[in-house]
C-alpha cells in the first residue's frame, strides 16, 4: 500500500501535477542525503562497498530509533508517546492488512494474518536493537581474542562492526521474509486457477517496491555519499585534483546507469499494466520488449566504459594519487547482457504469437 501512495509520486506520465511532485520528492530526498553522514567521518571514496550498504540499508531505521530514542529521554510523557509510537509502527502491516479485508470484503487468510505479526514483530526487534545497541555484545570467545591481540579503541569499533552487521542480517531477514510472502501469495492466487493476468497484480508490486527503492537510492543515498567523498578530499595529502576527477566519473556513471534501471523498471511497470488488463498480444508489447531489451544493452556498455575509463585513468596518473585510493575495477556486465538476450528473445516470442493471434482471429 505504501508504495502504491509512493508511486503516485513519480508516475508523471499521467499529469502535470504528478511531475511537479516528483520534482518536489527529489528534491527533499536530496536535502535529507546531503544532511546524511552514514554514521562515519570516512570518506565513502575509500570505504568498502559491504560499509556503505550497510549504512544506506539500516539509515531508515535508525532515523526511526533516534527521534524515538530523544523522545523516550525526554521527560516520562514522552517516553511513554515513544512505546506507543512504537506499537502502532509494528501494528502498521496487521492493522493495514484488516483494514484492506474489512474494505475488499475479502475473508482473512491465516497466512497473510501471521506474516503481517512477524513482520511487525521484526521492524519492532530492529528499531528496539537500535535504541539498545548495548543489548548487543560480542561473542565471549571473540572479546577474550581481542584483548590480547588488539588495544580498547580497535575493540570499540570492532562491537560497533558487529552490531552493525547483526542488525543488518536482521533487516535482510525481513526483506526474504516479504520476497517469500509475495512468491506465497503468488502460487496461491485461487489456488488451481493461477494465470498470467493474476500473477502480473504481485509483479506489479514487486516492481514498485524496487522503483520505489531506486528511486530513494538515487535522490537520498547518492548524493550523501558524492558529500562525503567531497568531504574526504579534505583529508587527501596529494592528488586532490586527480581524486575529484575520478569521484566525477564515478558518480556522472552511477546515476546514469540508475537512470537507465529507472527506465527499464518503468517500462516494465507499462508491461505489468497490460498483463493485469488481460492484454497479451499485442504490438505494444512487443515494443516494450523489445525497448527493455535496448536499455539493458545500453547499461552493459555503460557498465564496461565505465571500467575502462575508470582504470586507464588511474594507470595514466597513479604517481599523483594516493595509494590508498587506487582502486581498478575488473569485471564483465554478465547480468545485464544476459537480460538483453532475454528480453530480446521474449520480444520474438511475443512478435510470433501476436502473428499467430492475429491470423487466427481473422480466421475466426
Amino acid at each position: 500500500m505504501l508504495t502504491k501512495i509512493f508511486y503516485h509520486f513519480y508516475d508523471y506520465k499521467k499529469k502535470p501535477i504528478n511531475l511537479i511532485s516528483c520534482i518536489l520528492l527529489a528534491i527533499v530526498l536530496v536535502i535529507l542525503g546531503l544532511f546524511n553522514n552514514y554514521s562515519t567521518n570516512e570518506s565513502t571514496f575509500s570505504r568498502s562497498e559491504r560499509a556503505i550498504i550497510i549504512d544506506i540499508t539500516l539509515y531508515p531505521f535508525i532515523l526511526i530509533s533516534k527521534l524515538l530514542k530523544s523522545l523516550a529521554l525526554a521527560s516520562s510523557t514522552g517516553n511513554l508517546i515513544a512505546i506507543i509510537i512504537l506499537g502502532l509502527i509494528c501494528a502498521l502491516p496487521l492493522i493495514s492488512y484488516v483494514s484492506r479485508c474489512i474494505i475488499t470484503r475479502k475473508h482473512f487468510s491465516l497466512g497473510s494474518f501471521t506474516f503481517n505479526i512477524i513482520l511487525g514483530a521484526m521492524i519492532g526487534i530492529i528499531i528496539y536493537y537500535l535504541i539498545n545497541p548495548s543489548l548487543i555484545s560480542l561473542p565471549k570467545e571473540l572479546v577474550e581474542i581481542l584483548k590480547y591481540e588488539y588495544v580498547d579503541d580497535l575493540i570499540k569499533k570492532a562491537l560497533d562492526d558487529f552490531r552493525k552487521i547483526f542488525l543488518w542480517v536482521l533487516v535482510i531477514v525481513l526483506i526474504q521474509i516479504i520476497i517469500l510472502y509475495i512468491i506465497y501469495n503468488l502460487i496461491n492466487i485461487n489456488k488451481n486457477n493461477l494465470n498470467l493476468f493474476k500473477a502480473a497484480k504481485y509483479f506489479l508490486m514487486f516492481q514498485r517496491i524496487c522503483y520505489t527503492i531506486l528511486f530513494i537510492i538515487a535522490f537520498f543515498s547518492l548524493p550523501g555519499m558524492f558529500k562525503n567523498d567531497l568531504i574526504g578530499l579534505i583529508n587527501a595529502e596529494f592528488g586532490i585534483l586527480h581524486i575529484f576527477v575520478l569521484i566525477i566519473i564515478k558518480y556522472s556513471f552511477l546515476y546514469l546507469m540508475t537512470f537507465l534501471m529507472l527506465k527499464v523498471l518503468r517500462t516494465i511497470h507499462d508491461l505489468l499494466v497490460n498483463f493485469t488488463n488481460e492484454i497479451l498480444f499485442s504490438v505494444e508489447n512487443v515494443i516494450i520488449l523489445k525497448k527493455c531489451s535496448r536499455l539493458f544493452l545500453i547499461n552493459a556498455i555503460a557498465s564496461f566504459t565505465f571500467q575502462i575509463i575508470w582504470n586507464i585513468y588511474q594507470f595514466i596518473n597513479k604517481s599523483n594519487i594516493p595509494i590508498e585510493d587506487l582502486k581498478f575495477i575488473v569485471g564483465f556486465p554478465y547480468a545485464s547482457l544476459f537480460l538483453t538476450l532475454l528480453f530480446y528473445l521474449l520480444a520474438l516470442v511475443m512478435h510470433q504469437s501476436y502473428e499467430i493471434y492475429t491470423e487466427n482471429s481473422l480466421t475466426i
